[in-house]
């Protein structure tokens, strides 16, 4: 039986009077609640949708919220006029004294935030489309050279290799860190920083705080390895003009490149992986067609051929879909706001926190036919459907600006995907030990599929299928270095 409290029930029957739905559900017990978040993830948010018949409702997730699941309803998150961001990814809660008390751009909405976006949205529009795809093709091409000689064929069913994930983070902190800083940075001290930052440390005591003391030191290594890039002189120039100091500058671009890019795009390659493995031939044979004809009438890998091969970019816009890299989005409302979902309008209190689940609202039914099905070609067959995608802070088309959350990064994120893809699919051949899965429990796994990714085997070969880089993208370079 729900309980309420008098003046919950006050705002439930005003809101009945003026024609406006009451949110169903009740907090509960902020622990019994949140464990049942913990073991059934989306799964707990289905089943309470299922059970109020509501796609608002009231839930619990050790503090009270409102859920918002889906299509419709989710767009009240991106109303920037009503609604702040809060300091939360997910069960992640952002350590400020792991990043010398840095608030990062994306969870502040003050002047701090403005000047910090606009630095990098000037600083990624200065880089060309061409450069990341050529500095994506060789990294790439390198890594998978060198895959072919760790992954051998193996003798017997067992696998050959413990897991290909760290193998595919490890490719994208390399593109991403040669993009932004024209140097490999040690992949450990990355992935710890990234995983630590972002998350409580739950040990007690003295074991706590050396912890935090290694994990804090690891900041620092990264830190000087941003000093000593090459593209330093030109981040203090561009962050000077918005009047950033020195270390906010720094601060600012191991945050867009380890959190925003890294964080991000690696979680996605490694699904993009195990949607290639498990492609049917048909499927994969018309991918492969598709980049052939678009290289050649081209004259060469470019963005204009990229942009040619709608079929692979349909493929990647599934991906995102039904494995979007951030499940939940946590705003908190700063006015009183009706919000208009498919069951109705509902009013939200100034102060309340709204929880929206992205998961859902890519498989809301009024939206995506079959939406629990994975259909590569779906938004080739119809491209309407993207006006509908989340890109996390936004909707997928919705521009990046500094008075928004929406992610500056996509077309980098985009170039890099689609490099990956196509070279897997171009000249790769490989097969899991077992074939990927993914279930609705995992609200942290960033999309990926429940369990490691497991070689059996994996090839490399170039003379597969010829891909050749467009003179321009041959020629492009930085626009980093003599500003």
């Amino acid at each position: 039986m729900e309980v309420i409290t008098q003046n919950d029930y006050r705002q439930r029957k005003s809101a009945q009077d003026d024609g406006i739905q009451s949110i169903p559900g009740s907090y509960g017990h902020k622990f019994i609640s949140s464990s049942k978040l913990r073991k059934q993830g989306n799964l707990y948010f289905k089943t309470l949708q299922k059970k109020y018949q509501q796609n608002v409702f009231r839930f619990n997730i050790g503090v009270r919220a409102i859920a918002l699941v889906d299509n419709q309803v989710i767009r009240a998150m991106f109303q920037n006029e009503k609604v702040t961001r809060e300091d939360a990814a997910g069960k992640y809660i952002t350590s400020y004294n792991l990043m010398d008390n840095l608030r990062p751009s994306i969870f502040s909405d003050n002047q701090d935030h403005a000047s910090r976006k606009s630095f990098i949205l000037q600083t990624l529009a200065a880089i060309p489309n061409e450069f990341i795809i050529q500095q994506s093709y060789h990294i790439i091409d390198k890594r998978f050279q060198q895959w072919n000689k760790i992954y051998r064929p193996a003798k017997s069913c067992k696998s050959i290799q413990a897991s290909w994930d760290d193998e595919i983070q490890h490719l994208c902190c390399d593109i991403m860190c040669q993009l932004f800083m024209a140097k490999v940075v040690n992949f450990e001290s990355i992935f710890q920083w990234y995983m630590e930052a972002m998350e409580k440390i739950k040990v007690p005591g003295l074991l706590k705080q050396r912890r935090c003391a290694d994990v804090y030191n690891t900041y620092i290594e990264l830190f000087k390895e941003m000093e000593n890039s090459p593209y330093l002189p030109f981040y203090l120039q561009m962050g000077r003009r918005h009047s950033l100091s020195e270390d906010d500058i720094k601060e600012t671009v191991l945050f867009a490149i380890i959190f925003n890019a890294f964080g991000s795009c690696e979680a996605i390659m490694r699904t993009c992986a195990a949607r290639i493995g498990v492609l049917c031939n048909d499927d994969r044979n018309q991918l492969r067609k598709e980049i052939n004809t678009a290289i050649r009438e081209g004259n060469g890998l470019s963005l204009h051929t990229l942009t040619k091969m709608k079929r692979l970019t349909s493929f990647i816009a599934e991906i995102l879909r039904t494995s979007s890299p951030v499940s939940l989005i946590f705003r908190r409302a700063t006015q009183d706001m009706l919000i208009q979902a498919s069951t109705g309008t509902y009013k939200v209190s100034k102060g309340q926190l709204l929880v929206g689940n992205i998961h859902l609202a890519h498989r809301d039914p009024d939206v995506f036919p079959e939406p629990n099905t994975f259909k590569p070609f779906r938004f080739y067959e119809n491209p309407e459907l993207m006006r509908y995608m989340v890109w996390e802070a936004g909707l997928y088309h919705d521009e990046a600006a500094d008075s928004n959350h929406q992610c500056p990064g996509k077309k980098v994120v985009m170039i890099v995907l689609q490099m990956f893809a196509l070279k897997l699919l171009m000249h790769t051949e490989f097969k899991f030990d077992v074939p990927p899965k993914w279930n609705e429990k995992h609200l942290h796994g960033l999309g990926c599929p429940d369990d490691r990714l497991i070689l059996n085997r994996f090839s490399h070969d170039p003379s597969m299928m010829k891909i050749f880089l467009s003179d321009d993208v041959c020629h492009s370079s930085s626009t980093f270095i003599d500003q």
